[in-house]
C-alpha cells in the first residue's frame, strides 16, 4: 500500500479507513459479534450491550451502574465490541504541535498552574513572528498545530486574525485547532462582537476547528467553586453549537477527579451526547 501518510492534506488516513464517524450499521455489526466471557456474566454490562443494539446508547441510570461497577476488564471488552463494530481495528490520529499564545490570563481558576498574572516574571505573550518560529521547525512533520491561551487583557480578535492568517499563508497544510470557548467569549467581548460574528470572522482568518478545553465539569455549582468567571454550562454549549451551525467542528472534554460527584460527570457527559445528537459537530 505504500506511505499511507501524505503530508500534503491535513490528516493522515488508511485508503481503505472507516468514516470518521464509523460505519453506519455498526450496531448490526455489534449483535453479531461473539459476546467475551466478562461481558456475558455480568448482568450490568450485559444489559448495556442489549441497550447498546436496541438503542445505540445507554441511558443515565445504567451509566451510573457502569460508572460504580469494579470489574474495568469487563467493561474494557464492552468498550473494544464497540469499538471493533464502528471501526474495525483501526485507529485515528494526527500529528499536531501546541502552541500557547500566551499565559496571561485576567481570570484565575483555582486548578490552574499556567495562568500568570501580567507583571509575573514568567508571563509571555508570542508575537505572530514568534509564533511562526515555533511551528517553523516541526512543519515538514504535522498536519495540525494547537494553540491556546489565558485570556489576554488587552488582544483582541484583530491579533487572531493576523495569527491564523499569516500561519495559513506560511504553512498552508497545517490545520489550525484554536481557541477554547471561554476565549472566544473573551475576544468577542473585548472586540464588540457577537459570538458569531467572532466565529466567522476567525474561520475566515483561517481558524479550522476548536479545542474542547475549558469544558471541565458542566455543571455550573461545580464550576462556581473550580473556575469561577469562566463561561457557564450553558454557554459552552451554545458556543460550541454556533461553530457547529457555522461548519466548524470542535472537540469536547472533561476535567474529572476535583469535586464533581459521579453524578455530575454523567451529567456532563449526557450533554455532550444532546449537543452531538442535535449538530453532530463534535469530532472527538
Amino acid at each position: 500500500m505504500g506511505n499511507i501518510f501524505d503530508y500534503s492534506v491535513n490528516r493522515p488516513m488508511l485508503e481503505t479507513a472507516a468514516p470518521l464517524g464509523g460505519h453506519n450499521d455498526w450496531i448490526g455489526a455489534l449483535k453479531s459479534m461473539p459476546v467475551p466471557n466478562v461481558v456475558s456474566s455480568n448482568p450490568i454490562l450485559l444489559l448495556a450491550l442489549e441497550s447498546l443494539i436496541d438503542d445505540g446508547r445507554i441511558d443515565r441510570q445504567l451509566a451510573m451502574k457502569i460508572y460504580n461497577e469494579p470489574d474495568l476488564n469487563a467493561i474494557f471488552a464492552l468498550a473494544n465490541m464497540v469499538k471493533v463494530a464502528r471501526f474495525d481495528n483501526q485507529i485515528f490520529f494526527n500529528q499536531n504541535l501546541h502552541v500557547n499564545t500566551t499565559n496571561i490570563c485576567v481570570l484565575a481558576c483555582r486548578f490552574c498552574a499556567f495562568r500568570k498574572g501580567p507583571r509575573h516574571s514568567e508571563a509571555y505573550e508570542l508575537s505572530v513572528e514568534e509564533y511562526l518560529h515555533r511551528i517553523m521547525p516541526f512543519s515538514d512533520r504535522i498536519d495540525e498545530v494547537h494553540s491556546v491561551g489565558g485570556l489576554h487583557p488587552s488582544w483582541t480578535i484583530e491579533h487572531y486574525q493576523n495569527l491564523y492568517s499569516s500561519a495559513k499563508i506560511e504553512y498552508p497544510h497545517i490545520h489550525i485547532k484554536s481557541l477554547t470557548a471561554v476565549e472566544i467569549k473573551h475576544l468577542a467581548k473585548r472586540s464588540n462582537l457577537s459570538i458569531s460574528k467572532t466565529l466567522i470572522e476567525l474561520h475566515s482568518a483561517g481558524l479550522d476547528s476548536i479545542p474542547g478545553g475549558g469544558a471541565e465539569i458542566l455543571v455550573d455549582k461545580v464550576r462556581d467553586r473550580i473556575c469561577r468567571g469562566k463561561e457557564s454550562s450553558d454557554e459552552y454549549l451554545e458556543i460550541h453549537r454556533q461553530a457547529h451551525k457555522l461548519g466548524i467542528p470542535t472537540n469536547c472534554t472533561m476535567l474529572f477527579g476535583t469535586i464533581e460527584s459521579i453524578e455530575d460527570r454523567i451529567t456532563h457527559l449526557e450533554l455532550l451526547r444532546e449537543l452531538q445528537d442535535e449538530t453532530n459537530g463534535f469530532q472527538c
